[in-house]
């Protein structure tokens, strides 16, 4: 498994966000927190952009699951077995 998604699936299933659920905006800056994200002149936009791709593709994987009237996101059991394992 590569570094970078390692440390993803840290900054996910790290329990704070659990019972809320966590937005783009929560794990854009849990990420430039540890400096998953490159911040070689990038703007906030751009952090945006990739952390939804990042979303998306967990999403796709049935690892993450959207909050119905938020724009928040939660981790599936199946995502916290993976996670996890």
């Amino acid at each position: 498994m590569a570094r970078e998604d390692r440390q993803l699936f840290e900054a996910l299933s790290s329990g704070e966000h659990h019972i809320r659920g966590f937005t783009n905006h929560d794990l854009r800056e849990k990420l430039l927190e540890n400096q998953i994200l490159k911040s070689a002149a990038q703007t906030v936009q751009q952090f945006a952009g990739k952390v939804s791709r990042l979303l998306r593709r967990l999403h796709l994987y049935g690892l993450i699951a959207k909050v119905p009237p938020a724009r928040r996101w939660r981790v599936t059991k199946q995502g916290l077995r993976a996670f996890l394992a």
